[in-house]
């Protein structure tokens, strides 16, 4: 009867159906490692590997399901904390608060991680590292629930559901710091008590998502060092390589490829709304000004489109490289009342960016294909 209760209210709006519609101004949360340690007297008494006193397991059905010989000293303090975890292994200052780790089975959860109400809840097989899925503010909670099978890296998915939802992802060091950060969304049916999604988030590398609504709702793969700025990738589906789509280095809310479709590659779409619903493949070093290939619906090549409002809307013609890199260069206008975007080739400016081509060395074009992050390096396939 309890683990009904407990399933119902994990699964309600207060857990994990509260979306927030509201823009947070939010600084941007890189939160360091803190102590969770419990300040109770009940439970299990336990010595920490500090030598300091605490206790484990304490509070209304805590521990129940699991041997509390596999959990850490200062963890599972909550009511219902680490209920039927069972087979799951649980280092120090742990999976505390209320329902956090429910239902967890044969997972592994590093030490100072799944703190906060009903984090890391319904998550068999996750792996977490240290100081991840925790809170950042105290009315956080649901930080990496719902995520089967993921493996969240070191000091990732901090703050309010955080990382919710990432079935079978895995998630690099230091990445989805943010309020709603990589959440993947689901639906719940409750006639039907069913839980329904619209598949799997994918993979995201290391330093990146780390801001409020980054990667939320993101479907595909996410290098390093990128989608790091307010709303960045947020409803977008594809593939984003490294730094791209709002670097750490970015300006703040600027919605970098905010809903785009398709492939953006390295150090590309990093200017104010830059590649924002942008359908097709954005080259290497390419769209990284204000409003650069907004709207687009092309192949934009290597180091093009690098202006104020470049390639804006571009569609039915394919961008070369080295090309479009002057303020409203290869610029497509929409007429009021109309759909879409023309693009006037009349004085052959998308004809001669279609022909374009840099002039590089044997060498320089070897350059750095291949050459990415430990994170990142297994997630891209040939073809992106």
């Amino acid at each position: 009867m309890l683990a009904k209760m407990l399933l119902k209210m994990m699964l309600s709006s207060r857990f994990f159906l509260e979306i927030v519609l509201q823009a947070v101004s939010s600084h941007h949360a890189i939160i360091q490692v803190e102590s969770f340690a419990a300040d109770i007297s009940g439970g299990i008494p336990c010595t920490k590997r500090n030598g300091e006193a605490d206790v484990k397991c304490d509070g209304y059905y805590a521990c129940d399901g699991i041997n509390p010989d596999h959990v850490g000293c200062g963890s599972c303090n909550g009511q219902a904390a680490c209920l039927f975890a069972t087979g799951t292994v649980i280092g120090e200052e742990s999976c505390n608060e209320f329902g956090a780790c429910y239902k967890t089975s044969g997972a592994e959860i590093e030490d100072q991680s799944c703190n906060g109400v009903g984090a890391c809840g319904l998550s068999p097989g996750i792996v977490v590292e240290e100081g991840s899925c925790n809170k950042s503010y105290e009315d956080d909670y649901a930080m990496c629930g719902l995520a089967s099978g993921a493996h969240i890296g070191k000091e990732s998915c901090l703050g309010h559901y955080a990382c919710t939802k990432r079935d079978g992802s895995k998630i690099g060091k230091g990445s989805c710091q943010g309020y709603e950060s990589c959440y993947a969304p689901f639906y719940y049916d409750e006639e039907a008590e069913g839980r329904y999604s619209d598949g799997p988030g994918g993979n995201i590398g290391d330093g990146s998502c780390n801001y409020t609504w980054s990667c939320g709702a993101f479907r595909g793969t996410v290098g390093n060092d990128s989608c790091n700025t307010f709303c960045a990738c947020y409803f977008g589906r594809g593939t984003v390589h490294d730094g791209s789509c709002g670097r750490s280095d970015s300006s703040d809310y600027n919605f970098a490829c905010f809903f785009m479709r398709g492939t953006v590659h390295d150090n590309s779409c990093n200017g104010v709304i830059a590649c924002d619903s942008t359908y097709g493949r954005i080259g290497k070093d390419s769209c990284n000004e204000y409003e650069a290939c907004y709207h687009s619906s092309t192949f934009i090549g290597d180091k093009s489109c690098n202006g104020n409002s470049t390639c804006f809307g571009v569609n039915g013609y394919e961008i070369g490289s080295c090309a479009c890199n002057t303020d409203f260069e290869c610029l497509c206008v929409s007429e009021e009342g109309e759909e879409g975007y023309t693009c006037d080739n009349s004085d052959g400016v998308f004809t001669d960016a279609q022909k374009s081509t840099c002039k590089r060395s044997a060498k320089a074009r070897k350059g750095r294909e291949g050459d990415r992050g430990s994170a990142s390096a297994n997630i891209f396939s040939p073809d992106d």
